[in-house]
C-alpha cells in the first residue's frame, strides 16, 4: 500500500473521523502488545508524576473536551 496515496484519502475525511480513525490505530497496536520505548527524560518524568500523584482524567473526559462534537 501507498501510504501517501492512503494519507490523500484521509484528507477527505472530517477531523472527527480522523481522530477516531487514529484511536483506532493505536488501540489496535496496544492490543497486539506494542509498547513505545521511552528515552531517560521521559520516563524520570513518568516516575515523577507517579511519584506525586494528582487527580486523573478519564481519557473520556479529555476526549470531551478535546474532539469537536457531532
Amino acid at each position: 500500500m501507498d501510504l501517501n496515496a492512503a494519507l490523500s484519502q484521509l484528507d477527505a475525511w472530517s477531523v472527527a473521523d480522523r481522530i477516531a480513525f487514529i484511536e483506532a490505530a493505536w488501540d489496535r497496536l496496544v492490543v497486539t502488545g506494542y509498547q513505545p520505548d521511552l528515552d531517560d527524560a521521559q520516563r524520570a518524568e513518568l516516575d515523577r508524576r507517579l511519584e506525586h500523584g494528582g487527580p486523573l482524567t478519564s481519557w473520556g473526559e479529555i476526549k470531551a473536551n478535546v474532539i469537536p462534537q457531532q
